[in-house]
């Protein structure tokens, strides 16, 4: 059982090139004399142990950002979930939270995008509106324009998390506006 969990920690570290000690120099840095002692399932498992919380602390960032990039391209599934968060949020009073409440349940408006979430959206939405997928690229089309919308409205409860936000065309925003919860789940072909 050790040896099979020492496996499954030993390939995360190898994928993602992450230094770990061998066996053998586990079992010196813990004073231990010979690797064949009696207790060696003991030593097994500490070495094992000792495995896992290196993968916690060095590989984890690296599975929280793959996995944050798998569930960042279903905007079906952000909507859902942010729909769920807006359910909390309606509920907020701007008594108790002034800094980040326009009024009762409605978050404030930011004021600009970094760029890093312009590009995010891009890269996510592929240059296409989300909703009819017209290029809005300016690779096909020059003259355009694109909006940042909130899938979930800041009226309904939305917030300005990159969860929340997709790129749209004129068109569809202005048919979305900030009383309806609107994606698709349509996605630009690579070819």
């Amino acid at each position: 059982m050790a040896s099979d969990s020492l496996d499954e920690w030993k390939n995360y570290l190898d994928s993602y090139k992450i230094s770990y000690p061998t066996y053998s120099e586990f079992l010196i840095s813990k004073g231990y004399e010979d690797e064949a002692d009696d207790d060696e399932p003991y030593y097994v498992n500490q070495y094992s142990e000792k495995l896992s919380e290196i993968v916690i602390e060095e590989a984890s960032e690296h599975v929280v950002n793959e996995t944050f990039s798998i569930l960042f391209r279903d905007r079906k599934l952000l909507m859902e979930f942010n729909k769920l968060l807006a359910d909390q949020i309606i509920e907020l009073k701007q008594a108790d939270y002034p800094v980040l409440l326009a009024k009762d349940g409605i978050i404030k408006r930011c004021t600009y995008w970094p760029d890093w979430v312009k590009r995010a959206l891009i890269f996510r939405d592929q240059g296409s509106c989300a909703i009819c997928l017209s290029d809005i690229s300016g690779l096909i089309k020059v003259e355009f324009e694109k909006a940042i919308d909130h899938i979930v409205p800041l009226k309904l409860g939305g917030t300005n998390d990159i969860t929340n936000l997709q790129l749209l065309c004129r068109r569809c925003n202005l048919e979305k506006l900030d009383h309806t919860i609107k994606t698709s789940d349509y996605y630009s072909g690579y070819f």
